[in-house]
């Protein structure tokens, strides 16, 4: 009993842990930590017979069964997610699901796509408006400490990969196809100050790719590609038309 207790604080996030300092910051992260362990109780029974003589110590431990391997799972994920963030944790929690066992990996699964949903807006705002909305950094496009004082300089050395923090079922390709599309559109906005164009494509394309998550990446690098095609187009046009 001893050990289930602390496997449930370990998993709930109530323990002196690295990962909980992150958890009130983070997004990603956060996802990690919001699993829960729930008591099911199996058919027929109610909360009465657990209260009465219903309950014993087999029952108990047959209804533990199956969650505390998930839980144990859990605990041990956890635990191997210390000082990882965004992309890098998202990766540790990919890897988890594709080992052998069918449980966790399709428990983790699940958690990984939760944890996708806020890396997957990241994207979309990135790759529509040109929005790197990430207070917490852990999207794997991060600002260039390089000055950007000139056109040149916002095209080249605006914004980068990092590598660190790409999560590896999203390939370099498809990582430099998405970096590429946001800088096409602050070029737009900043320097060619073409803001309405962007303000009047913007809303509907990405409302178009809002339900993307995990497990829908083909359709995502349609959708990153298709943007980016329209966004180099517009942006040639007003180049030349310059």
């Amino acid at each position: 009993m001893c050990s289930k207790g602390w496997q449930v604080l370990l998993a709930d996030g109530t323990t002196e842990h690295p990962l909980k300092a992150l958890v009130e910051l983070q997004p990603v992260s956060l996802t990690l930590c919001r699993c829960r362990f729930r008591v099911v109780l199996p058919p027929g029974a109610d909360e009465t017979d657990v209260a009465g003589s219903y309950l014993s110590l087999r029952r108990l431990q047959l209804w533990l069964a199956e969650p505390m391997r998930r839980m144990r799972f859990l605990a041990v994920l956890v635990d191997g997610c210390a000082n990882r963030v965004g992309g890098d944790l998202a990766g540790r929690v990919w890897a988890a699901s594709k080992i052998g066992d069918p449980l966790a990996s399709s428990y983790a699964t699940r958690i990984l796509h939760q944890m996708c949903v806020p890396l997957f807006d990241m994207i979309r705002r990135w790759v529509f408006e040109g929005v790197l909305e990430d207070p917490a950094c852990e999207f794997f496009i991060v600002p260039s400490s390089t000055n950007t004082s000139s056109n040149r300089d916002l095209w080249r050395d605006a914004y980068r990969i990092e590598p660190a923090k790409l999560p590896p079922f999203i390939n370099a390709e498809l990582a430099a196809t998405i970096l590429r599309a946001g800088k096409s559109i602050n070029f737009l906005r900043d320097a060619c100050n073409d803001a309405r164009w962007v303000q009047e494509w913007a809303p509907g394309a990405s409302e178009a790719a809002a339900e993307l998550g995990y497990g829908q990446l083909p359709v995502l690098e349609r959708v990153v590609s298709s943007a980016g095609q329209r966004v180099d187009a517009r942006l040639m046009a007003v180049l030349q038309s310059s």
